[in-house]
């Protein structure tokens, strides 16, 4: 069984992703198969300078994050490699 200290890093990566879900304009899921590096690190450097994120993020954390802000239409698309823009 994971540690209080564990959980509680992980509780905190859960609220912080559902904060930044809920002030977003926009959420995009995205399966990242086949992007690679150097083009990845342009698509994020790209959004930064728009104030958007690219991430790739386990796909029970987003579900979580999702689940804390009330939105569960879009469990049955975290499946796989996700990544998600926002």
């Amino acid at each position: 069984m994971a540690s209080e200290t564990v959980i509680k890093q992980k509780e905190e990566v859960v609220n912080a992703l559902a904060e930044r879900l809920k002030t977003a304009k926009v959420i995009i899921l995205t399966d990242y198969r086949g992007i690679n590096v150097a083009d990845v690190t342009k698509l994020r450097a790209d959004l930064r300078n728009v104030n958007a994120e690219y991430k790739v993020l386990k796909n029970n954390v987003v579900k979580r994050a999702l689940d804390k802000n009330g939105e569960t239409g879009l469990d049955e698309l975290l499946s796989g490699p996700s990544a998600v823009m926002m």
